[in-house]
């Protein structure tokens, strides 16, 4: 996830300590992002509020009505939505989001969220 996803070998820092700030955030997120492969397919029926924001949830929500697809009601329905933004295809013999394709997803919602923050005047600190 750090390799392929975070791009962390390609880190261009000024000193070790900038490296090592960008290498702590960057395992932060291929955490999250190694969490939601996990729980998106062993606990597909949890609520999505387990790994995602309300907000995350709202714009996944108004993703699935654009899209005609199902809402994201559980947190595996949430992951594959999150899977559909990084380039998943969601066809009945495909395997679940992996990785690679939810690392995509994320960073696209990720996006979302501050534009939809900043332009509902909430805070993005």
């Amino acid at each position: 996830m750090l390799k392929s996803g975070c791009a962390v070998e390609d880190a261009a820092a000024e000193t070790a300590e900038a490296l090592q700030r960008t290498i702590a955030i960057n395992m932060v997120i291929a955490w999250r992002i190694l969490l939601m492969t996990l729980l998106g397919r062993k606990g597909p029926d949890l609520p999505p509020q387990v790994l995602f924001s309300d907000l995350e949830i709202r714009l996944l929500t108004a993703f699935a009505q654009k899209e005609k697809l199902a809402p994201p009601v559980t947190l595996q329905r949430a992951v594959v939505l999150t899977g559909k933004l990084g380039g998943y295809r969601d066809r009945k013999q495909d395997p679940p989001p992996g990785v690679i394709v939810l690392w995509r997803g994320y960073i696209t919602l990720h996006a979302m969220c501050l534009g939809a923050a900043l332009a509902l005047g909430l805070d993005t600190s």
